[in-house]
């Protein structure tokens, strides 16, 4: 019974907390993100574990690639990203989050823009840049699909620019 009672008072205080944050719309983003973390630090742990990762670069971020996909705080601020994504040749899906959270209907009009290039060559004929296709019905992540066979993993650099009102 006490336990119930320690949980629930962690939970009010919480919300206590969250109470003023939440009364601004501009915070609403960055406490889905924050509460999106653990999350986030789960399925990043899995990801390593069926073998593919993804290191993300983008204008004005941490200096080199990093594992971290960046806040929405920081992707408002840009509107191209790379990330190098490495799979092995079992591997079928990888996730690149960019956090831009772009308008509902984009993903229809088939934004973001999706570019990639082969970043090293794998060991089998069936190593070719068709294997890669891009799912964009997510506003904050963009899927990849690769298909599985010997030879088929390597590592390939994806772009991705955010329309701007240049191109709009």
């Amino acid at each position: 019974m006490q336990l119930f009672i320690f949980i629930g008072a962690a939970l009010m205080a919480l919300l206590v907390m969250l109470l003023p944050a939440l009364a601004h719309k501009q915070h609403w983003n960055v406490i889905r993100e924050d509460w999106r973390r653990p999350l986030h630090l789960l399925l990043g742990a899995l990801n390593e574990e069926f073998g593919y990762s993804v290191s993300y670069c983008w204008p004005g971020g941490v200096s080199g690639p990093t594992a971290t996909n960046p806040t929405a705080a920081a992707a408002s601020q840009v509107n191209m990203q790379q990330a190098l994504v490495a799979m092995g040749d079992a591997e079928t899906f990888a996730l690149f989050t960019h956090n831009w959270g772009l308008p509902a209907s984009f993903p229809t009009f088939l934004f973001p823009v999706v570019m990639y290039r082969q970043s090293d060559i794998g060991t089998g004929p069936s190593t070719q840049l068709g294997n890669l296709t891009f799912i964009l019905s997510n506003t904050n992540v963009v899927g990849i699909q690769k298909v599985a066979g010997v030879g088929s993993g390597g590592s390939f650099i994806v772009t991705l620019l955010r329309p701007t009102s240049l191109i709009r």
